[in-house]
């Protein structure tokens, strides 16, 4: 059985809240059942969130835009802002930091509570990198030599 971590990050690349659901249960539900979200926010989402309804339930509870980018050959691509772009990417790139530092897709829980105590230092353990180099004046992204000073 599989798991899929969501998380949801501020602009500034601190974790904000994350949650984990099983591999069959679609994204768009782990959106329904987050109770604290920032209002008045553009959320910036992968394709599995493409859904009108969500986006109008986001908007009218917590003024919420949801942004979610297509690609080229899907049928409503537009082209998206540099900006939300490079914010797609820097997400990419939170992810791939993630499973190159701490191992992210490597598992040895043997059970589900183990694999969210696992996740969660993880994820805490990349925002106290991320807040060191916040005091240290680097850019937060340079987690590898946050370390080193």
């Amino acid at each position: 059985m599989g798991y899929k971590l969501h998380v949801i990050i501020f602009d500034n690349g601190v974790v904000q809240q994350s949650g984990i659901t099983k591999a069959n249960v679609h994204d768009i539900n782990f959106l329904k059942q987050v109770k604290n979200l920032p209002t008045e926010k553009k959320m910036l989402g992968d394709r599995a969130y493409i859904s009108k309804t969500l986006q109008m339930d986001l908007f009218e509870q917590y003024k919420v835009t949801l942004k979610v980018p297509f690609r080229n050959n899907q049928h409503d691509y537009k082209n998206i802002l540099k900006s939300t772009n490079r914010k797609d990417k820097w997400l990419k790139h939170f992810f791939a930091q993630m499973c190159d530092q701490f191992n992210l897709k490597r598992n040895y829980a043997k059970s589900y509570e183990g694999l969210a105590v696992r996740l969660a230092s993880k994820l805490s353990s990349m925002s106290i990198l991320h807040w060191i180099n916040h005091l240290n004046g680097k850019k937060l992204a340079q987690i590898k030599h946050a370390l080193s000073f």
